[in-house]
This record gives C-alpha cells, sequence and structure tokens, in this order.
C-alpha cells in the first residue's frame, strides 16, 4: 500500500480518471470478507495520505488506495467523486463505500457534496442511481 501511496499523487495528475481507476481496481479471491481487515484497510489508507494532508487534502489518493485494497479483500468497494459550493470555491471529494455506506467517513462528512460520478468494484463507471 505504501508504494501506491508514493506513486499516486504523480498518476493522479498524468492519468485520465477512468484509466486511473481501472489502474486502481482489484479483484479478491478471498471466499469470506472480513470486516477487521477492511477496518485496516480504511485506517491505513487514512494514515499514509496523512503526510500529503499539508499540500492538498489527500482525499482522492487516499479513497484511491482504499477502493483498491478494499476490493482486493473483498468488499465490492465504489468510489465517489462529489462537488459543494463554499462561497465562490467549487470543492471537490473523493470517499469509498462499501455496502452503500461511507469508509472512514461519516455520512455528515459526504452529505454536503453532490455526487458526480461513481466507478464500480470493476473499475467502470456507474449511474449515481445505482
Amino acid at each position: 500500500m505504501a508504494a501506491w501511496a508514493t506513486v499516486l499523487p504523480a498518476l493522479k495528475r498524468i492519468l485520465p480518471l477512468p484509466r486511473l481507476v481501472e489502474l486502481m481496481r482489484a479483484t479478491s479471491r478471498r471466499p469470506l470478507r472480513q470486516p477487521d481487515l477492511e477496518q485496516r484497510i480504511v485506517a491505513l489508507a487514512w494514515w499514509l495520505h496523512a503526510p500529503l494532508a499539508l499540500f492538498d487534502r489527500g482525499c482522492m489518493q487516499r479513497s484511491l488506495l482504499a477502493y483498491r485494497f478494499l476490493g482486493a479483500a473483498g468488499a465490492q468497494p465504489h468510489l465517489a467523486l462529489g462537488v459543494r459550493k463554499e462561497g465562490a470555491t467549487v470543492m471537490a471529494h473523493a470517499w469509498v463505500l462499501v455496502d452503500g455506506a461511507p469508509a472512514g467517513e461519516s455520512q455528515n462528512a459526504i452529505a454536503p457534496f453532490a455526487g458526480m460520478l461513481m466507478f464500480g468494484p470493476d473499475g467502470r463507471k456507474q449511474d449515481l442511481a445505482t
């Protein structure tokens, strides 16, 4: 995970988003989900992005890390991107959903953001209604 955390800041600037998501998707060979492993993945993704928080919010890198490793763990994650207006500024945010709930963030934290894009566990764009 640390290796991906190192290269993601550059990759997010040079690859189109659909290609980046496709690169980061992972499928599981695990027959059963392990909630404790999923929680550790989310916590580690948050921890690895902490140094980046000084330069940008790091939500894209954090979410892509969690998306990849939660997928490998069999959690069937979805990557969501949304925007909200803050005065004259438009703010963007990325987060991961597992079983329809945000992973590592509260529902209140993502509520102000209007969903713009969603990628399924297979890396493909999905209709926001699904």
